[in-house]
This record gives C-alpha cells, structure tokens and sequence, in this order.
C-alpha cells in the first residue's frame, strides 16, 4: 500500500513535472517557446499571486501525509522518470503574463491506479516538489537527483485558487528483528 501510495505521489511529481518528455499534453496547452524571435516581446505579466497568499485547501478526498520506506525511493529512482511520465494527462499553466505556474492535471489513462489514495484529482496544478519548480527538464534531472538523499518529499498544490501539500516522508527501513537465542 504504501509503496504504492508513494508511486502515486512520486508518479505525480514527476509526471506532471515534465509535460514534453512521455506523458500526453493536452491539445490545447500552449506552445511555449522563448527562443522563438517571431514571437514578440513577452507582455509585462500580470503578478500571479503568491504561493503564501492563496488561502489553504480544504481536505480532499485522500491522504495527504505518508510516510515510505527510503528503498522503495531508490527502486522509484533506479526505475528512471520514464516510468513515471505515462499514463497521465497533463497541461502547462500560464500566469496571465505567460509565465509557467506548473503543470494540470487533465486525466490520468485508463487503467492509471497511481493516484488511488491520494489527495489528487483531476485539475489540481503541481506547482513545486521540494520547493523545486519542474518548468524545464533541467529542473526534473535536478530534483529527481536530489530525491535519493531527500528525507520527505514535498508536493506543492494548487486546487482551485487554493493550496496545500501533499508530504511523504522518506524513512529507513527498520532493521530485520534478530531471532531470540
């Protein structure tokens, strides 16, 4: 259960952290491309609100603090972010200025059970995992390298104008009990 709690929160983070390398982007995201020169000078962006002043979320429908084992962390990590970039539904959201805000969810695929448990519906915004934006790919090799050492896990949510997070904490495994002689 619990391995499969952190799949889907670890699946979440990643999955919606990187929209363009596996999993399906929404038809109507918007194409995001600041080297294109044909594209025109950004307008000056509407200040989003900060992340302090969104009001908190109320409870949702699952958990929101887990607790998993570090060896389940490092067999999600050794299994690499492909594994994680499927079966999800993702757009990026702009700020009105055309800013990344983070990733929506839009649905997962059929047959997707990683959100199971979890405090995650369709429509919540990703915005950090660690305080990390996930806006570029550089941004996910760097969070995923800091995962193998990290001692909870972080999700920064958005739903609906509101905020919470979503927390694993990463624990050693307890050693095996030695047999009574």
């Amino acid at each position: 259960m619990i391995g499969r709690l952190f799949g889907l929160g670890l699946g979440f983070a990643l999955a919606l952290g990187l929209g363009g390398c596996a999993p399906r982007v929404h038809p109507d995201a918007p194409l995001i491309d600041v080297d294109d020169p044909a594209a025109g000078a950004p307008a000056e962006p509407a200040p989003a609100p900060a992340w302090d002043e969104l009001p908190p979320a109320p409870p949702g429908p699952g958990a929101r603090d887990l607790a998993v084992e570090r060896g389940r962390v490092d067999a999600v990590l050794d299994a690499g972010p492909g594994a994680f970039l499927r079966g999800f539904e993702v757009v990026a959201v702009l700020d009105p200025g055309q800013v990344f805000r983070g990733w929506r969810l839009v649905q997962t695929m059929p047959g997707e059970h990683r959100f199971d448990g979890l405090d995650v519906v369709p429509g919540d915004v990703l915005v950090a995992v660690n305080g990390r934006p996930l806006s570029k790919p550089d941004d996910l090799q760097a969070l995923w390298e800091s995962l193998r050492a990290a001692p909870e896990i972080v999700f920064d949510v958005e739903r609906d104008g509101t905020r919470f997070q979503i927390r694993l904490a990463v624990e050693d495994a307890a050693p095996p009990a030695t047999p009574g002689r």
